[in-house]
């Protein structure tokens, strides 16, 4: 008796079939499952970027948080910087929603404690003080990556690198990931 395109699945929590269209789903939801969450920072610009302007970029990021790939991690003075930003009357003319821009940034952000100063040897000195915080939790957390498009923070990129953290472009993370 055949089941028509569909597969049987094994376990008491999937008894049942599984169709075909389903499988390649299945796949990466398996695959997702195998490798290990990354750790991300993302500066304010790249967070306007996906969540208020809605850049092609976006989707991927929004998704490989969504399905537990990466980690967001962030700080109390980043959602507030945030909160700032996009509260601006300079914004206006793009239709910001910063209700939903708060709202995502609270459902997918894991919020950490500000890390404590780091040592001389570990810190490394932005030359935009407003952009500091991102780099300090960064290498505090020996995060993947920090996404940003700033670029006193790409400046450090090879620097960080001796952390084992990647400073770069969205885009940039999109291809090495």
């Amino acid at each position: 008796m055949g089941l028509g395109g569909a597969v049987p699945t094994v376990g008491p929590a999937r008894a049942g079939v599984v169709r075909k269209s389903q499988e390649p789903h299945l796949l990466r939801v398996a695959a997702a499952a195998l490798r290990p969450t990354l750790d991300l920072v993302i500066d304010t610009n790249v967070v306007l970027d996906w969540l208020a302007f809605r850049h092609p970029v976006g989707a991927p990021l929004e998704e490989a948080l969504t399905w537990g790939q990466c980690r967001w991690l962030c700080t109390r003075a980043m959602r507030d910087e945030l909160a700032h930003v996009v509260a601006r009357e300079s914004l206006g003319c793009w239709a910001v929603d910063a209700d939903a821009v708060l709202a995502a940034f609270d459902a997918l952000g894991v919020d950490v404690d500000t890390p404590p100063l780091l040592c001389a040897a570990e810190r490394l000195r932005c030359s935009d003080p407003d952009d500091q915080h991102f780099v300090d939790l960064a290498i505090a957390q020996r995060v993947h990556a920090l996404l940003t498009r700033d670029r006193a923070v790409l400046r450090l990129a090879s620097r960080a690198r001796g952390f084992g953290v990647l400073i770069a472009t969205p885009e940039v993370w999109l291809r090495r990931r």
